[in-house]
Parts: C-alpha cells; sequence; structure tokens
C-alpha cells in the first residue's frame, strides 16, 4: 500500500466502468433495522462525510434517513473516491476510533488513509462501513444472493451469462455454498422463469423408483402402476429441472440420465418410445467428480457432458467481507416477526448495542467451514436466546479449537490434532488439510505415519465383517471401524446405496 508521501490521489477514478457507482453500505450499527442501508459517493464531489446527520443511509428505491447515533461525532470521517478505491481519513473533532479492514478481513495500516474497494470501516463500536464500487442501479440486480465481494458479483456475472443457455449447466461447491440458490437464480434471470421450478435431491431418490420418478412410468409398467404417469423432467417442460447431489445417482441411472440429456427425450418405464422433453436442466454435487470418475464411481462420459457449463461457488472463507451481511439478512426476518425479540431492532440514540460490533468483527475470523449453512445456524441461535429473552452471548463461545498450523513447517501435528482436524470438517481431507495450512498430500502422509486408518485402507473382509455385526447400519459399522461414515459410503461405491 502506497504510503502518505506518494503523489497526491487523483479526484477521477481511473479504469473503471461508467456505469459503476461508489457505494457507503451500513453493515452494522446498534438498531439492526439500518443493516444494509447505504449511500452513494455524489458523482461531482466523489467523496461524503459520515457522522450522526450525513449522509442519509436508505435502502434502494425507500426513503432515507440519517444515522442518527448521539455516540458518533456529527462529522467522523471522510471517505473520497480515488484511483484504485478510496481514501478515509478522521474528521477534525472525531469522537471515535476508525479502524480498516480490507477485503479479506484483515485489519489495514492507517499509516496511508488509502484503501481498496471492498473494505470495512469500523467506527468505535457504534457501526461498520462497507467502502465499495459496484454497478448502478439500472445494471444490479442481486439475483436473490446475499453478499457484494467481488466473488459473489463474478458469481451473478456468470449466472447472467449462463441464464438463457440450452445446455445442461452444472453447479459445484462445497456444502452449505448455497447451490441450490443460484441453480434458482439461474432460471430466475432466464426467459423460462414463468416456468416451473422443480427441484429433486437426487440423495433421496429411492434406488427402485429413481427411474419412475424422474422419467415416469407406462400403466401395468410394475406392480401398482394402475395409469400412465409423467415423470419429472415432465413436469418441469418450459422451466428447469435442478438435480441436486447428482454424484448420489448409482451408475445404471447415470446412463440413463447421460441418454436423456444427449437426445433430449426420456423413456417412460414400461413404455416402447421416448418421449421429447423440453426442460431446462441444472445439476448440481459438492464431490469432486473428477475424483470419482478416477475412482470408477461416476462415468467420463457423463462428466464430461455436465462439464461444458460450470458454476463454481466460492467457500465463504474467501469472501469474508460477506459475513456481516450474511448474518444481518438471516437474522432480520426471525426478530422481524417475533415482537419478543424486538429488542435487537431497538432505535440506538436510546439504547446500547444489543449485538456488539466486536462480536461482528470477530466473524470475520472465523474458519466458517459450514459456509452459509452455518451463519444461518448461527443466526438462528443468536434469535433463539433472544426469544428467551437472554442477554446477548455468542451461542458458540467455546467451539472446538480449530486445529492451526504447525508452528515449524513440515512439523507434524499430534494424533489427536489430525483426528480433531478431520472431525471438525466431516473427515473431508481437502478442508481438514486447508484448516491445518497443508497440502492434503501432505495430511495423508501424516495420517500415514500416525497409522489412522482411512476407508480406503479397509479391506473387503474387514468391512462386510463390521456391516454384518451392526446389523446392516453403516453408522455403526464405520464407528467399528474407525472411520467416517461419509468415507465408508464412499468406499463401498453402489454397495452403500442398498
Amino acid at each position: 500500500m502506497p504510503d502518505e508521501t506518494s503523489d497526491p490521489l487523483p479526484r477521477e477514478p481511473a479504469g473503471e466502468r461508467a456505469q459503476d457507482e461508489a457505494v457507503v453500505e451500513l453493515l452494522y450499527h446498534p438498531d439492526l433495522s439500518r443493516w444494509g442501508d447505504l449511500t452513494t459517493l455524489d458523482d461531482d464531489e466523489h467523496r461524503v462525510a459520515v457522522g450522526r446527520e450525513d449522509p442519509s443511509f436508505g435502502r434502494r428505491g425507500a426513503g432515507a434517513r440519517p444515522l442518527g447515533d448521539p455516540c458518533v461525532s456529527r462529522e467522523q470521517l471522510i471517505i473520497e473516491r480515488a484511483r484504485g478505491g478510496f481514501t478515509v481519513t478522521a474528521a477534525p473533532g472525531a469522537r471515535r476510533e476508525i479502524t480498516v479492514y480490507g477485503p479479506t478481513g484483515a485489519a489495514l495500516s492507517r499509516r496511508s488513509p488509502r484503501v481498496p474497494a471492498g473494505s470495512l470501516v469500523a467506527i468505535g463500536d457504534r457501526a461498520l462501513l462497507c467502502v465499495d464500487v459496484r454497478p448502478r442501479e439500472s445494471a444490479r440486480d442481486d439475483l436473490g444472493l446475499v453478499g457484494a465481494s467481488t466473488a459473489m458479483r463474478r458469481v451473478r456475472e456468470r449466472i447472467r451469462a449462463l441464464a438463457d443457455s440450452p445446455d445442461v449447466t452444472l453447479v459445484t461447491g462445497e456444502p452449505g455454498t448455497g447451490k441450490e440458490l443460484a441453480a434458482r437464480a439461474l432460471h430466475d434471470a432466464s426467459k423460462r422463469r414463468q416456468g416451473p421450478w422443480i427441484p429433486v435431491n437426487c440423495a433421496a431418490l429411492p434406488e427402485a423408483l429413481a427411474e419412475s420418478e424422474l422419467f415416469g412410468h407406462a400403466r401395468g409398467a410394475f406392480t401398482g402402476a394402475s395409469a400412465d404417469r409423467a415423470g419429472l423432467f415432465h413436469a418441469a417442460a418450459g422451466g428447469t429441472l435442478f438435480l441436486d447431489e447428482i454424484g448420489e445417482l448409482s451408475p445404471p441411472m447415470q446412463a440413463k440420465l447421460l441418454r436423456a440429456l444427449e437426445v433430449g427425450a426420456v423413456r417412460p418405464v414400461g413404455a416402447t418410445h421416448e418421449v421429447p422433453t423440453h426442460a431446462r436442466v441444472v445439476c448440481a454435487t459438492n464431490r469432486e467428480l473428477r475424483d470419482e470418475v478416477a475412482a470408477g464411481r461416476f462415468r467420463a462420459d457423463l462428466w464430461s457432458r455436465l462439464a461444458g457449463l460450470e458454476l463454481a461457488l466460492p467457500p465463504l472463507a474467501t469472501r469474508l467481507s460477506d459475513v456481516p451481511a450474511l448474518f444481518a439478512h438471516l437474522l432480520a426476518p426471525r426478530v422481524e416477526r417475533e415482537p419478543r425479540a424486538a429488542w435487537l431492532m431497538r432505535a440506538a440514540d436510546r439504547h446500547a448495542a444489543p449485538i456488539p460490533l466486536e462480536w461482528v468483527l470477530g466473524l470475520l475470523s472465523r474458519a466458517w467451514g459450514g459456509n452459509v449453512r452455518e451463519v444461518a445456524r448461527l443466526a438462528a441461535a443468536v434469535a433463539t436466546h433472544a426469544l428467551l429473552g437472554e442477554p446477548f452471548r455468542d451461542p458458540y463461545a467455546a467451539p472446538p479449537a480449530r486445529a492451526a498450523a504447525p508452528a515449524v513447517a513440515g512439523a507434524r501435528p499430534d494424533r489427536a490434532t489430525l483426528l480433531r482436524a478431520l472431525a471438525d470438517h466431516d473427515h473431508v481431507a481437502q478442508r481438514a488439510a486447508r484448516a491445518l495450512g497443508v497440502p492434503r498430500s501432505t495430511l495423508h502422509r501424516w495420517l500415514r505415519e500416525e497409522e489412522v486408518r482411512q476407508p480406503r485402507d479397509l479391506s473387503d473382509q474387514e468391512i462386510d465383517a463390521a456391516v454384518r455385526a451392526s446389523g446392516g447400519d453403516l453408522g455403526r459399522a464405520a464407528a467399528l471401524l474407525g472411520v467416517s461414515e461419509r468415507g465408508l459410503k464412499l468406499r463401498l461405491g453402489p454397495r452403500g446405496d442398498g
């Protein structure tokens, strides 16, 4: 970051699109009803003074109102748009300390007033602002997705680019990143938005009924089939069929799905002819399908078909500046519809903050292994305590310690630390390795050195014996073998579904 002795900053920003605008968004305020309010920097001045009375923050398309916080100076800080971002300086007589955090959530030095777009600015313990450059209102549509980080803006751009493609689209991402929301955004942004939206969880489809559910069946095809029945492909005609957890389909169903995608038609169970389909298909998975293909659990030709158009969702850990907005978005509806929790939305000029800013800033340093789903659980827990009339407290004040990277490069953690890292991250090696700060290959080497067995190390005889001893309960079998149930299912492949 340049220091204060550099050349003066230009007033006119360079390299930004004409349809962009500089905004200051209120990510936190003691009055939770204000979260999400924003103001724009004047097009002529490219600057704004933030304080108790100015600027007037408000919702898009709604009335604006001043910050109105008596604990903040009348003029607290000056935010000015400049090349590559903004300058943030405290106004003379400011009563509150100004702290600035970069787009990744790391604190920035205050030796220079320059900060990049997407930075967060804290005013003492009263307010948290985001200074950013975003598309103007005429070009901006959140598509139902929360977050204004660069990563999420790229996701929205990708969604708009893929929205009207007739080809199958694959949505990928870690568990909890919002793959169904992104798939729904694809539907809502397309010309098919007036058509049906049919979501299907492939993992929940019984193997014996999966073909009938998706493709339909003819009368008499099996016992109980007393009439022709159209499947979900037919029900989604003119709209979108969303196949979630596509990696959970059995190999025979994968082959039939591939046929349907290639010819644009399905053959109902028991029928003698194929029926054309008119649904746009969107699939999703949190598995690494390349690895599944290499392991023989997923068809290479189906993977090739799905891999053409991919929408990859970023982990929450890569867009920490979105966390306060996500938390507010998930908490506010619970609070607004429950009178007993109204104290969480009370006016800041008469009451102390019900949720401390220090705690909100702490959200920027969490691991967020569960992604957006973990934020939702946290918001639900906070709301539950509010409904009980309890003073605010962190419902997860003492979570299991996140395994840290070894102090000495290459030093191996002890066995208990390795096991805890695996357990904390649902035995997903890539996520556990990331938490430990090492490559996945290093984690696997450490596990071998500590003689920690994984499902792939088990023999068929050991697995069969454990499954028999547990009466077919894979959870108990996994416990007997000392591995995760998820890993055991992956090791069994199609056998694990039976």
